[in-house]
């Protein structure tokens, strides 16, 4: 169990009575707190990934550098993202064609509907003669029904002609929404080769380097505000309950060595990390140092409980919550205690010894 206490020492005084030694429990501050391990990390610190596929073919920014929102930080290059991208711009060019007035296809049609048009008023200005005659009986009925048929016939094929201009133009329609959607979508996957930052801020991290290939989604570097901090800690499972929101933690790290700087628990993550069988922490500094690096080592106590004036004694003493004292008699006497706060050389007694008990070091 990695639980740290903190302590103020205070002299333990020692009674000589032949060969027994004593001790007095001693009033003092007693703190416990849970041990804690982690790293100091940007706020708003976020990884900025590809969006397309290719080969890094400039690495515009390194760690540290101070950049803007929108601000490019590395430029792919994909030959077959190029090969699309102009694919797309030649289909586009190609509806845009089919549905223009100079359009072929639809001309096509068109003339053909114009030809329809006129077999079909031929045919039926010799249905009318046709009928003219029948009324005069001066042809047979056989001859006015062939120009009725023919005349059917030519009418409905102009009207199916029309029909067809119409549903090709409606495809010609899609087809153009289609290669325009098409042509965007590639355009935007061209403009994706520009990786540019999402917010102002300070390079910590870059993941890859100028002729290394990436694949959409792959992180190529991590931007995060400059100046502004959280620390990223690790609580041992078993400690991890007595740990809460809001809790003080003592931090110290090789970066200002001999410092020791305050923070508070600000959230705790509900999921326990299989690899380090540990739950995540964030805090916030209270009295940040005056210098700060990402990614810096920190070592952290997080403050369970606290008492001022707490009756303490030593922890080698206590066997089972029981010490040995010397009674009124000067003889040895095993009486039980209740313990409070708990340290790694010291206990807090609640009850069953008061500040003139004598504890005995040894029986002899």
């Amino acid at each position: 169990m990695k639980t740290l206490l903190f302590f103020v020492a205070g002299s333990i005084g020692f009674l000589a009575c032949k060969k027994v030694q004593t001790t007095t429990p001693q009033i003092r501050p007693i703190v416990e707190a849970v041990y804690a391990s982690g790293k100091v990390m940007p706020a708003d610190d976020h990884k900025i990934y590809a969006q397309a596929e290719g080969v890094v073919l400039a690495q515009l920014v390194s760690e540290g550098d101070i950049v803007k929102a929108g601000q490019p930080l590395f430029r792919l290059e994909s030959t077959s993202q190029q090969a699309r991208l102009s694919n797309a711009d030649a289909v586009l060019q190609q509806a845009q064609a089919n549905l223009s007035g100079n359009s072929p296809v639809l001309r096509e049609i068109e003339t053909q509907i114009a030809s329809l048009a006129t077999h079909a008023a031929d045919d039926s200005a010799n249905y009318v003669r046709y009928q003219n005659l029948w009324r005069e009986n001066a042809t047979a009925r056989i001859n006015l029904d062939r120009a009725a048929l023919a005349y059917q016939t030519s009418r409905n094929e102009w009207i199916a002609a029309r029909q067809r201009l119409q549903r090709t133009r409606n495809q010609l329609r899609l087809d153009l929404s289609n290669a325009r959607t098409t042509a965007r979508i590639n355009a935007t996957d061209a403009a994706n080769s520009t990786v540019r930052s999402d917010l102002d801020g300070t390079v910590f991290e870059v993941y890859r380097k100028q002729g290394e290939a990436i694949r959409r989604g792959e992180p190529l570097a991590s931007v995060g505000r400059g100046g502004a901090y959280y620390l990223q800690l690790w609580i041992d499972e078993q400690d991890v309950s007595k740990v809460a929101v809001g809790q003080e933690v003592v931090v110290k790290m090789d970066l200002h060595r001999g410092q020791v700087f305050k923070a508070r628990i600000r959230k705790i993550y509900p999921t326990l990390n299989a690899e380090n069988q540990s739950v995540r922490a964030d805090a916030e500094f209270t009295e940040a140092p005056p210098k700060l690096v990402a990614n810096a080592a920190v070592e952290a106590n997080v403050l369970i409980a606290k008492h001022d004036h707490a009756l303490t004694i030593p922890k080698a003493l206590v066997q089972n919550d029981s010490v040995l004292i010397q009674n009124a008699a000067g003889k040895p006497e095993k009486i039980r205690i209740r313990i409070g706060i708990e340290t790694t050389d010291y206990v807090e007694v609640l009850g069953g010894l008061t500040k003139d008990s004598r504890l005995m070091l040894n029986s002899e």
